[in-house]
């Protein structure tokens, strides 16, 4: 039996370790954790590899380490067998430490530890796991496996927390965008809870990271590094083509987080995710005074990104243009945007032209935005 499951673990079977651990005794079970937990899963002498390339011994190795870990927590039962499936390990300079087998709840294999749990629910131990794992100082839940456990009531749903371990993409190397695309794909609710709230909640999503993707609508380099950001594209893109349609709403919450002291480069990718998503002239429209209100932010490329909205709304008969006239004179404060002011100042000539009036307020507005000592005194048009 315990030469079954080491070519099992080898092989990196899950489904064949469960079908042997399933199948134990209780003595059976602890003379195999005290057998197996002492093997080292980068040894070719324990776990014998069979037509593995060289390129792909690293990769394989942390599949072995992962079926061990597997094999170990399939063989808990109850909270008393938690202590017997810790290993003695020694890091790279000979010193000892504790190696938690459930330290696999923070990669990818989710299906196999569920399918596990679903054949032998676990009783108040695996709170006892969780207090371990998942602390206000430490996360070690991989998002589908805090989704997961959050579904069956092992952890409360706190918001920042999923939403910060959903789109922060670690230099762990072990996400990937097909994976994460249709695990969010099979659960909608995690899309709308979790992925949907990135309008609000800042997260590193500037960092660059590595990852894995099959996509072949647009693969990065699995190779090399890049910005989160790129990441979580490639994973709409795939959501969309999968079929899920992305709430409109979605559009005025973006258009919103633009008005967040947030860095450059995040509020430039929600400009790009809104390009992508191409709001319509009736979801601008609706969403104008936020427009007005992002003109001053003093952000020269959403600032921009914000006034080719606005000209694309400027003729509509809904357009506000009184409300239009009093923010514009802030985007004054941008510097290096020409072309944005230039638009602007082509929406008020053009509606000056209708109400003559108007004419003079024009350059009074914009010199009181930017010296406004010098506007003490009314001035009237003459």
């Amino acid at each position: 039996m315990e030469l079954k499951l080491i070519t099992a673990i080898a092989e990196g079977n899950f489904s064949a370790i469960l079908n042997i651990t399933s199948q134990l005794t209780d003595s059976e079970r602890y003379s195999t954790i005290t057998a197996i937990k002492v093997l080292d899963p980068y040894s070719e002498k324990d776990f014998p590899r069979k037509n593995v390339a060289a390129k792909d011994i690293y990769h394989h190795n942390h599949l072995v380490s992962q079926a061990l870990n597997y094999a170990l927590i399939t063989m808990v039962r109850e909270e008393s067998d938690m202590p017997k499936v810790i290993m003695d390990r020694k890091g790279y300079q000979g010193y000892p430490y504790k190696e938690n087998p459930f330290v696999i709840f923070r990669y990818r294999y989710m299906l196999p530890v569920i399918e596990y749990y679903e054949q032998f629910p676990p009783d108040t131990y695996i709170k006892k796991i969780l207090e371990d794992r998942y602390t206000k100082e430490y996360n070690g839940l991989s998002f589908g496996f805090q989704w997961y456990f959050y579904k069956k009531g092992w952890i409360p749903f706190e918001e920042e927390r999923f939403v910060r371990n959903l789109l922060e993409v670690d230099q762990m190397d072990n996400r990937s965008v097909t994976a994460d695309a249709q695990f969010l794909f099979q659960y909608p609710e995690a899309i709308e809870k979790v992925l949907l709230q990135l309008y609000r909640i800042e997260t590193k999503v500037l960092d660059l990271s590595k990852w894995k993707s099959d996509n072949t609508l647009r693969k990065t380099n699995d190779l090399g590094s890049a910005k989160v950001t790129t990441y979580w594209d490639e994973v709409f893109e795939l959501l969309v083509h999968y079929g899920y349609q992305i709430p409109r709403s979605f559009v005025g919450q973006l258009l919103e987080s633009l008005l967040n002291q947030w860095k450059k480069p995040h509020l430039d990718w929600h400009c790009r995710l809104l390009k992508w998503l191409a709001p319509t002239q009736e979801e601008l429209l609706a969403h104008q005074q936020t427009l007005f209100a992002v003109l001053g932010t003093g952000v020269g490329s959403v600032v921009k990104t914000v006034m080719e909205y606005i000209v694309s709304i400027a003729n509509a008969p809904q357009f506000d243009f009184e409300g239009f006239r009093v923010q514009f004179p802030l985007a004054f404060t941008v510097e290096k945007q020409p072309k944005a002011l230039l638009q602007g100042v082509e929406i008020l000539a053009k509606e000056f032209k209708k109400h003559p009036p108007y004419r003079c307020q024009l350059p009074r507005t914009i010199s009181c935005t930017l010296h406004p000592a010098r506007c003490k005194t009314t001035r009237s048009c003459s």
